[in-house]
């Protein structure tokens, strides 16, 4: 939800918003600073749509999360791309994301990315694919969590997407007599 942080709308060029928690959206700031803010100038071009969420910015590190209503499945493949960027006119220090399982306030991290390099003025897309096989975590609701180092430095994010497209299980006997059947037809 609110995966280009496009909510709440900022009208003027620059604006931007800090939160602790976004109305109407589900990113919680833990630490530091963070917004949603509609950049004028410091970017060639955004990933999707016209807002961003930089995290951090002078003095201590920041982070931010989602918790998903998705919980974590056995045997599936899990794939969460995001853009993270580089303000033309600000110091670029690093980030991390990660998707983690939440046990009740106990967060297991699952994978992360942390190297994405982006040039000055630019997003790059980045991938974190995890297979949660027989996990201990299954059954526990994901979240994505996005944190950078402390010191004057920040990183812009943009459009948030996870997908499963590898599920894996035994098939339902009605998909199997509609595959034998689909395969008698081809034959015939």
């Amino acid at each position: 939800l609110n995966a280009s942080f496009e909510t709440p709308v900022q009208t003027c060029a620059d604006c931007y918003t800090l939160f602790t928690a976004i109305p109407g959206s589900p990113w919680v700031t833990v630490a530091g600073l963070a917004s949603v803010w509609r950049p004028a100038g410091h970017f060639a071009a955004l990933p999707d749509g016209s807002q961003v969420t930089p995290v951090g910015f002078s003095g201590s590190g920041s982070q931010i999360y989602q918790e998903l209503s998705a919980t974590l499945l056995a045997d599936t493949t899990y794939t969460l791309t995001f853009f993270v960027g580089q303000r033309s006119d600000y110091l670029f220090g690093g980030y991390n994301v990660s998707l983690d399982a939440d046990n009740g306030g106990s967060l297991t991290g699952l994978a992360s990315d942390n190297g994405g390099a982006p040039a000055p003025g630019l997003f790059v897309e980045r991938t974190i694919v995890f297979n949660s096989g027989s996990s201990p975590q299954v059954g526990q609701n994901l979240l994505i969590d996005i944190s950078t180092p402390a010191g004057n430095n920040q990183a812009s994010f943009d459009l948030f997407a996870l997908s499963t497209p590898n599920v894996s299980g035994t098939p339902e006997p009605g998909s199997l007599a509609l595959g034998g059947f689909g395969l008698l037809v081809l034959v015939a």
